[in-house]
């Protein structure tokens, strides 16, 4: 019997990782460039209406450049993202704070309606943009703003992409509209699970050693 309470506490242990490899739960997560097919290069977070240059850009990176951006949410109605943005037009750090409100637990991760994001325009930037910061306002596409989930969106056939993806649509006026302008602000990133602190992961081994311990002088 004490080995029966044994092996079933080390398969719910197991089944509880599997679980969430493809589901977004409260936590710390980094945000990875997404290899879109439709760009030439990957990319984290597209500001069309940030011209110049004319055309597509600028886009920003997550990845490149030092950039770091980290999404975090505790499993309440609102959750962040912040950190620098590499702006691959440019070759200059950005910084990014984009707080999500309406934020909902949807199955394999969650959802928000609304939210607003600044991004501070590096020094050297600032004459060619025009500006030093920048307000964009969360807004629905297809009924969410933000949607962070266990998913495959436009990963195709790259077996690097996911499985935990967010997006997230914006615009600049904050009329609700996604694209009034004709130009695509939105996000669209890779989450991969910030690790814990090693002192955390000593805490909760010593705490399933302790049950271990338990079980088997029962």
């Amino acid at each position: 019997m004490r080995w029966i309470h044994l092996w079933t506490l080390m398969g719910l242990t197991l089944l509880a990782g599997q679980s969430h490899a493809n589901t977004v739960v409260p936590g710390d997560y980094f945000v990875l460039d997404h290899p879109n097919g439709a760009l030439s290069s990957a990319y984290g977070l597209r500001l069309d209406i940030l011209d110049p240059p004319a055309g597509t850009g600028p886009t920003f990176s997550t990845t490149l450049g030092g950039a770091r951006v980290v999404l975090s949410w505790d499993g309440s109605g609102t959750a962040t993202l912040s950190g620098t943005i590499f702006n691959n037009q440019t070759g200059r750090l950005w910084t990014v704070n984009h707080l999500l409100t309406g934020v909902v637990s949807d199955g394999s991760g969650f959802i928000a309606t609304g939210g607003v994001m600044t991004v501070g325009v590096a020094e050297a930037d600032q004459a060619l943009y025009g500006a030093t910061v920048f307000t964009f306002y969360s807004v629905p596409a297809g009924g969410d703003a933000f949607v962070a989930a266990g998913d495959s969106h436009r990963c195709g056939s790259d077996s690097n992409c996911g499985p935990l993806i967010a997006r997230g649509w914006l615009n600049i006026d904050g009329n609700g509209v996604a694209q009034n302008d004709g130009s695509v602000e939105d996000w669209l990133v890779q989450l991969k699970p910030v690790p814990l602190p090693a002192a955390v992961w000593l805490l909760i081994s010593a705490l399933g050693a302790f049950r271990v311990t338990t079980l088997l002088r029962k």
